[in-house]
């Protein structure tokens, strides 16, 4: 009865111990499953604020290329407006020292030409002298500032004017070569140029140079026609 009894109790048991763990079973697929759906829910949560936050950061380079673009375009439209002044500046200047070379023209002599006053070894001395100046003009830095926006082509209409100065050396046209000249001379300083020790020497060497060519092109002292002798007048009669 009592060996009987055993296998009997456990087979009552088997059932109980399979459905225990069936509930178990459950429940830890259960959890499992919660958590890897709270871990989904938080890693599209993250992925969302990345999205978010690139988005943002998109927004923002945006913002500064169009920033940067516009302050390019201003930066353009200055310098464009520079050139033109600075253009402007270069006629005027030309005229202003064209109507100088022609006012003071007639004080000098009417015929008085480079071919009269220099010799050609002078002549090819002068040249050599303004190509000297040329290449001094090319080693000059930029000089542009901020304040200053028409500095920034001055370098190249002071070489420029010197290139007008070595044709008109050429041309022999003295009246064209000073107006160029003086053209050099006032664009290499101020409001040009920032004053430089270079510019200075240039200018010097540009105002010494005209100085010279006036000195040379003086026209010699006019003479003095003499007056007819008068004939002596007859005495009154006796």
């Amino acid at each position: 009865m009592t060996a009987a009894a055993g296998p009997a109790r456990r087979r009552r048991w088997s059932p109980l111990l399979i459905a225990v763990s069936l509930v178990l079973l459950t429940l830890a697929a259960v959890v499992t499953a919660q958590l890897y759906w709270s871990g989904l829910r938080t890693g599209v949560a993250q992925m969302r604020t990345s999205v978010a936050t690139a988005q943002q950061e998109q927004r923002r380079l945006v913002a500064r290329l169009q920033t940067a673009e516009a302050a390019l375009a201003k930066q353009a439209a200055a310098m464009d407006a520079a050139a033109d002044d600075a253009r402007r500046e270069r006629q005027e200047t030309m005229s202003d020292g064209v109507a100088a070379g022609a006012a003071a023209a007639p004080r000098r002599h009417a015929t008085a030409s480079l071919r009269d006053r220099l010799s050609a070894a002078e002549r090819a001395a002068l040249a050599t002298q303004i190509e000297a100046l040329a290449r001094e003009a090319a080693r000059l830095p930029p000089g542009w500032t901020p304040r200053r926006p028409v500095a920034a082509t001055s370098k190249q209409l002071l070489r420029d004017q010197l290139a007008v100065a070595a044709a008109a050396v050429t041309a022999d046209d003295p009246v064209l070569l000073d107006a160029a000249l003086l053209a050099a001379q006032r664009l290499t300083g101020l409001p040009y140029r920032v004053a430089d020790r270079r510019g200075a020497i240039i200018a010097a060497e540009l105002a010494a140079l005209r100085a010279r060519l006036r000195t040379v092109a003086r026209p010699p002292p006019a003479r003095v026609a003499p007056e007819p002798a008068q004939a002596p007048r007859a005495g009154p009669p006796r």
